[in-house]
């Protein structure tokens, strides 16, 4: 099954709502470090979506190099580093990072 655009966006909105709110609702205090990743959980998304849109391989590329650098260099020492409730936002954010970097692999088949 190909995961449209559409259902990304709100898979997205929803998984941000439910990460911010806990955030927001319980006063999490999260470090400088977390909100980054968080950012650039963010910025794959909206990159796998423009690559969705194109069909762009050097957009494909991009994906994959910014799935390396925010999960296996940051989100893994994140969630040693962290304790409490920021450990499992940081593995929530990871999973987000796992999950569009999963979706890539059907448009990989369109675009090759």
């Amino acid at each position: 099954m190909i995961i449209l655009p559409g259902r990304l966006d709100m898979w997205k909105h929803f998984n941000y709502k439910v990460l911010l709110n806990k955030i927001i609702n319980q006063k999490i205090k999260i470090s400088k470090e977390t909100n980054e990743l968080l950012e650039g959980s963010n910025s794959i998304f909206r990159l796998l979506i423009e690559t969705y849109k194109e069909k762009s391989k050097e957009k494909l590329n991009k994906i994959h190099e910014l799935e390396k650098e925010y999960l296996l260099k940051k989100a893994y020492s994140l969630i040693e580093k962290t304790k409490g409730k920021e450990s499992l936002i940081v593995f929530r954010i990871s999973s987000s990072i796992r999950q569009f970097y999963l979706t890539v692999s059907p448009l990989s088949s369109l675009i090759l």
